[in-house]
């Protein structure tokens, strides 16, 4: 029967299927050895959900691979077991749902798999999705919103922001993406707490620092005192330099070039007259 416990020699049931999505990539090692020792003392008090392999000739893990590894550790040569039928859409989705409400995966793993989930074509909308994992709309599409801005944004994070929980990405998801990517990689790094108050705050602080900057770098691209772009002269105008005030003037915007080399070679001639000595009267 499709909900019986079995006993499933623990030999047959191989950790990774060749070809099949894996929502659980990996393994705290310290859980697993407090595991272990715990099914030495009490056993396994809940069975793992398992399905058939491709070949039919063993068992992949759908739900407790932390239960299958402490096993191993425990030495034990068989586990309880209930053996589903199901594809593979069912057993990612199973997979997932199980994880989540052990609050057991890394950011990083609730990402993917939901990131798997939802371009796998499965689902038409994110309703249906969160409906299959148990999930609100809201959750799905904040997920998928921070695997979006995280991709975007993956060349110039450290490695250690793609596990950042969604907590701490809420904040600075729709900032621009300089100050996006200096927040995160503060908060990767670890010099900045994982509070959403102070996250606020700093996000502020970058904005206003990057304003200043962006003012900053427009006045050094500005014209050197005494010269004013001519924005409003008319193009076809044959008026390459007209007087602005008594202490500017105004180039022809499409003439810039031919402007100031002329006022370069007037420089150059002005220094030689200057240069030559003055005639005694």
């Amino acid at each position: 029967m499709e909900n019986e416990v079995l006993h499933v020699p623990l030999a047959k049931i191989v950790p990774e299927e060749i070809g099949v999505y894996k929502v659980r990539k990996h393994l705290d090692e310290k859980h697993i050895d407090e595991l272990a020792e715990d099914i030495r003392t009490n056993g396994i008090i809940e069975p793992v959900i398992l399905t058939r392999t491709r070949d039919g000739d063993g068992f992949a893990i759908v739900c407790g691979n932390n239960r299958v590894a402490a096993s191993r550790k425990a030495g034990l040569e068989t586990i309880p077991a209930i053996v589903k039928t199901m594809d593979e859409k069912e057993r990612v989705s199973m997979a997932l749902r199980e994880n989540l409400q052990r609050n057991d995966l890394t950011p990083k793993e609730i990402r993917d798999a939901l990131n798997f989930e939802w371009n796998s074509g499965w689902y038409e909308t994110q309703k249906d999705l969160a409906n299959a994992i148990g999930k609100g709309e809201a959750w799905v599409s904040q997920i998928l919103g921070d695997v979006k801005v995280l991709e975007e944004n993956k060349d110039k994070l450290d490695p250690r922001a793609e596990n950042l929980p969604p907590a701490v990405i809420n904040p600075i998801r729709a900032a621009k993406p300089e100050v996006f990517v200096k927040i995160a990689n503060e908060l990767a790094q670890g010099a900045l707490p994982h509070d959403q108050k102070i996250i606020k705050e700093r996000r502020r602080e970058v904005e206003a620092n990057f304003a200043k900057d962006d003012k900053d770098q427009k006045a050094l691209e500005q014209p050197s005192v005494g010269l004013a772009w001519a924005i409003k002269v008319n193009d076809a105008s044959d008026e390459i330099v007209k007087l602005a005030s008594k202490k500017s003037f105004e180039l022809h915007p499409h003439r810039r070039d031919e402007v100031l080399a002329r006022l370069s070679q007037l420089r150059t001639q002005l220094d030689q007259i200057l240069k030559e000595p003055i005639p005694a009267e």
